[in-house]
């Protein structure tokens, strides 16, 4: 991690009612950086998000945004952050423009020409004197990704971005909050399932499962459609071999199965790094395919 990362999470972990949630996940994200936090439900993934936002209490390490600890310099940090969760808050008889001004007060961000130019990127102007009861559930997300800009943030986090978006929307707010995030050099986190689509649309994104980050892979890397060696270990620590392997074409993991996409060659060492650490192997699969496959088979695990 550097200290121009806009948002770091340090060993970050989260016990409740004697259950570990999260596991000693560091991550950084840096400015102009869109990163996708993806995984099923239950993975961790809402835990997270509550956590950098400061809903809920981190039991062991720290989260810093903009260099600012939320434990020891709260208002600092939090300062420093625009938040889109999955209920947006906003009073019904209010316009979409007295919703934005009232936040601008809180803020402190005021109420002058950045309201309207939030507005007219998210297509909103000619709704914005109308009451937020006649919006529709995508005019309103809209509405709250503005809100969340509003006070120029250094880090945007929004929790399910496609929620009551569909198609030629979606595409035109991914574009937007593109444009936004390398003009601003904005630092984005976008959370999802494995169907989301996310993947192909971030600068990186890591797979959370069981509370750990359990691989972390650049777009550019899934994009290109290599054709390496994939293999899938079932073991008898999945926890511990995910984390032996991180650093070794890491891909996923998904209840008792490791898989990795590594040259042939490494194999053997790999699989004596496991046994080695007590670790114990019993199946083993390979397949020759592209990152896109393999994310489809986790997504049919999770549905089907």
């Amino acid at each position: 991690m550097r200290s121009e990362d806009a948002l770091q999470l340090r060993n970050v972990s989260k016990t409740m009612r004697g259950k570990e949630l999260i596991n000693n996940i560091s991550l950084a994200v840096r400015p102009g950086e869109i990163y996708g936090l993806l995984g099923p439900e239950g993975a961790g993934k809402t835990t997270m998000v509550r956590m950098i936002t400061g809903l809920a209490s981190i039991t062991s390490g720290d989260v810093l945004i903009g260099g600012h600890s939320v434990i020891t310099d709260r208002s600092k940090a939090l300062s420093g952050l625009g938040v889109v969760l999955g209920g947006d808050g906003f009073y019904p008889f209010m316009s979409g423009i007295q919703a934005m001004k009232q936040y601008g007060r809180m803020t402190g961000a005021g109420c002058g020409e950045r309201i309207h130019e939030l507005l007219s990127l998210f297509g909103l102007e000619a709704v914005m004197h109308r009451k937020i009861s006649s919006y529709t559930a995508e005019q309103r997300r809209r509405l709250a990704i503005a809100q969340a800009l509003l006070h120029r943030p250094s880090v945007l986090i929004i929790d399910d971005p496609l929620l009551g978006l569909k198609g030629e929307s979606a595409e035109i707010i991914y574009h937007e909050i593109c444009s936004l995030s390398r003009r601003e050099q904005l630092a984005v986190v976008l959370t999802g399932g494995l169907d989301s689509g996310l993947d192909q649309r971030c600068d990186r994104s890591g797979f959370i499962a069981g509370g750990c980050i359990a691989a972390e892979q650049p777009a550019a890397r899934r994009a290109s459609g290599r054709q390496k060696v994939v293999t899938s270990f079932e073991v008898s620590d999945p926890a511990k071999a995910a984390s032996l392997l991180y650093h070794s074409g890491f891909i996923s993991l998904d209840h008792s199965v490791v898989t990795i996409e590594a040259d042939k060659e490494q194999l053997p060492e790999l699989m004596s790094t496991l046994t080695r650490h007590q670790v114990g192997i019993l199946q083993i699969r390979q397949e020759a395919g592209a990152l896109e496959e393999i994310y489809g088979h986790l997504n049919e695990g999770v549905h089907g």
